[in-house]
């Protein structure tokens, strides 16, 4: 019994009333439970000098909800419950006397009075089955045996007067909120009296706001099968007064309320096993008595006996005596001898004891230091080869031997993401594809990123693109699993179930991921072996990013930006190296220089972005059109230099007169180019080779050879020589190709049909 109800006076507004009803609402599953505890109840006792004349509760106010009635004009006397059924109490009244009243009637709260009727208490559902814990009742039933069935409910479209007119019309405390799909219906969540009364205190519209604004979810739900203790534990910790039952298809079977909870308590049934427990405890009584009797009688011979052995004892007691006294010099000294030696033993095994775990210590110890000596060592020649790469492809192919003795008993895959490699040529991808297993030739090509695979057997080909899906990446830090619990969000370890025990590390430099190591094996990873593969993870990704940055810094300083040539640079490098090589070997070499004819006025005519266009392209056209072994830079705005190994002038002036005809019938632009903004060009602003028959300008060239060891025997000489074949190529009517002249030791001066037959010849 609550003796401290909720109490108003008649005359107090409805509002207020209210109020006092407040208290934190029922804890559902992932709901805030910040709000304190209050006072909470779902009813006030109308209350006037001590005695009950009447209740307010939260069906009272759905009923008025329902009927769209003004709260805030209303006083407690205008909606109470007159004439309350009350039970007077008699000191030592059973709880079973209070049933019928809840079971028969239908009651949920039932006011307790004395003698004078004035009010002590208020019993209600909740306080009762509290008090009951019907622990033995419950075990053994079902939730599908209580259950309330058809479940009136609502969709959660409808509104808040709709609601509350049905649940005042079927007299329910709940109304399940649900949407019907095909022959289902799914509850998706719960509205009860206690929601109804906070809305109001709260003043919302009831019929402009909808169910689903306001519903209670999650639902706390169980199945038909379900215990009713389980049940009704479920309810003591969620803080609720009703459940709903779903089946295995999440559709709607029934509820379970306080209400259906009391009516499993029959009264005649809690007489009958009262009557029975009274019947066992009286057999149980004569039992204990029969048995108190039985031991007095064995307890009266046992005296008898005692005394007996009393005065035999005293008789061996003197005896004892003398003998005690005459061995009692030689026992206290073979005590005192044994407890010396027990003391000497305890105390060797004590000290063998400590030897012994002081040895395992150091053994321990030992073991441990070789091993992070070895792990040093093997880390210190890891840094060592992986800095002694000039490049990525190098450091790609001893990547695997290295991480293989570094981790031998484990299996393990390094991923490098796509964008390691992206700012490099391609023969340099193609370099490092070529070396990947040849179960990854196929699908190398589709890889988002290169793949570095140890140990047997080799691991399978990650089935996803995305890397990035790996919890390790997004976490930035090492990330352990096992077999059997695969996070779905980290895809690429779905492929890893052959393996036990693994573990991911990300691949940082400078908080960005570069690659991803992922460790595998059916024995449980060390936390030394942990701790190692995240140390090279480090020393790894270190490397490759040092590497990627030396090439990409290489890259620059070796290429022209607009056209993916050589620069000058590069040109004044690896043409003191090809002279070298070719003087060492007794072997011919060749320069020809290029010039695009009157490109300045070309600049003037379409503007600069139509002459970058034409030397992008024209890059375009040399690389595609030359040796592997031919160097070809940009010498200086449109002169272009290529530089031909083990190529005489004869073979030279074959493929300067080739690469002039290309040039001078390729298209640089298919449709007719853009003039510059307020430009109007005219037919002598064009090359003299353009005609009306072209829709653009023709481009053309002018080209100079020299060739070693004829126009001269170093870089300058050979650059001077092209240079001056170049300008006589110009001065001749340019679009052509000349040849330098010979200079002998004694400056004597040869032509170029001394130097080349008649049929190579210009016109």
């Amino acid at each position: 019994m609550d003796r401290s109800p909720t109490i108003v006076s008649p005359d107090q507004s409805l509002v207020d009333a209210l109020g006092q009803m407040q208290g934190r609402r029922p804890c559902y599953p992932n709901q805030s439970t910040s709000q304190p505890n209050g006072q909470q109840s779902s009813y006030v006792l109308v209350v006037d000098r001590g005695r009950p004349l009447g209740i307010v509760t939260e069906c009272d106010i759905v009923r008025l909800s329902a009927a769209g009635e003004t709260l805030s004009s209303l006083q407690v006397q205008d909606v109470m419950t007159p004439n309350l059924q009350t039970l007077t109490w008699v000191p030592g009244s059973p709880i079973i006397q209070v049933l019928p009243y809840f079971q028969q009637a239908r009651m949920r709260h039932l006011p307790v009075v004395d003698q004078q009727g004035l009010l002590l208490g208020m019993i209600t559902l909740e306080g009762l089955r509290r008090s009951l814990q019907p622990v033995n009742y419950l075990r053994q039933r079902r939730v599908s045996e209580l259950m309330t069935q058809p479940v009136i409910w609502i969709p959660p479209t409808e509104t808040l007067v709709a609601a509350a007119s049905r649940m005042a019309q079927h007299r329910i405390s709940s109304l399940v909120v649900a949407v019907q799909m095909n022959d289902c219906v799914l509850p998706q969540g719960i509205l009860t009296e206690r929601d109804i009364v906070q809305l109001q205190i709260q003043g919302v519209n009831f019929d402009a706001t909808i169910v689903a604004d306001v519903m209670s979810h999650p639902v706390i739900h169980v199945s038909p099968n379900s215990s009713l203790q389980a049940t009704e534990q479920l309810m003591q910790k969620y803080c609720i007064r009703r459940v709903v039952v779903i089946d295995e298809h999440q559709n709607l079977q029934g509820i379970l309320t306080q209400t259906n909870l009391i009516q499993l308590y029959d009264p005649l049934e809690c007489l009958h096993i009262i009557h029975n427990l009274k019947q066992q405890l009286q057999v149980l009584q004569d039992v204990v008595v029969q048995h108190n009797q039985d031991l007095e009688t064995t307890n009266q011979r046992l005296c008898l006996e005692i005394k007996r052995r009393e005065r035999v004892e005293h008789n061996l007691r003197t005896v004892q005596q003398a003998l005690s006294y005459e061995f009692g010099q030689r026992t206290r000294a073979l005590i005192e001898t044994n407890q010396k030696l027990r003391q000497e033993v305890l105390e060797r095994q004590c000290a063998e004891s400590r030897l012994k775990a002081a040895n395992l210590e150091l053994q321990y110890r030992l073991a441990e230091l070789a091993q992070r000596n070895q792990e040093i060592a093997l880390l210190g020649k890891l840094s060592h080869y992986l800095h002694a790469c000039q490049t990525i492809e190098e450091a790609y192919g001893i990547l695997p031997k290295l991480l293989a003795s570094m981790f031998p008993q484990v299996s393990g895959r390094l991923y490098l993401f796509g964008d390691v490699l992206s700012d490099f040529n391609n023969d340099s991808n193609h370099a490092i594809r070529a070396q990947l297993p040849s179960e990854y030739a196929d699908q190398a090509h589709d890889l988002t990123s290169h793949i570095i695979t140890w140990g047997t057997p080799a691991p399978p080909l990650c089935s996803t693109t995305s890397l990035a899906a790996c919890w390790a990446i997004r976490q930035g830090q090492a990330h352990q699993g096992h077999q059997g619990q695969v996070d779905r969000s980290c895809q690429h370890c779905m492929i890893t179930e052959d393996w036990r025990h693994r573990v991911c590390i990300p691949m940082l430099t400078q908080g960005q991921s570069i690659g991803l190591l992922l460790l595998g094996t059916n024995w449980e990873i060390s936390e030394s072996t942990h701790q190692l593969a995240v140390t090279v993870a480090e020393h790894v990704a270190l490397a490759l990013a040092n590497l990627k940055l030396r090439g990409d810094l290489r890259h620059q300083s070796i290429r022209d930006p607009l056209t993916g040539l050589f620069n000058r640079r590069y040109l004044q490098t690896v043409l003191d190296q090809e002279l070298e090589q070719a003087e060492q070997h007794q072997q011919k070499l060749s320069l020809i220089m290029l010039d695009i004819d009157y490109f300045k006025r070309l600049n003037d005519t379409l503007g600069h972005e139509a002459g970058d266009r034409v030397l992008q392209q024209l890059g375009r056209l040399l690389l595609s059109n030359s040796r592997s072994t031919d160097v070809i830079c940009r010498y200086g705005g449109e002169e272009i230099i290529l530089i031909l190994p083990n190529t005489d002038l004869k073979s030279a002036y074959c493929r300067a007169e080739k690469l002039r005809q290309q040039i001078k019938h390729f298209q640089f632009f298919p449709s007719p180019p853009l003039q510059k903004t307020g430009f109007q060009p005219s037919m002598a602003d064009y090359p003299p080779t353009a005609s009306l028959d072209y829709p653009s300008p023709t481009v053309t060239v002018s080209l100079g050879i020299s060739s070693f060891p004829l126009h001269g025997k170093s870089p300058n000489e050979l650059l001077r020589a092209a240079d001056g074949a170049l300008y006589q190529a110009k001065r001749l009517g340019r679009d052509r190709v000349a040849v330098a002249s010979y200079l002998s030791e004694q400056s004597s001066t040869k032509s170029e049909e001394a130097i080349l037959p008649p049929s190579l010849l210009p016109n």
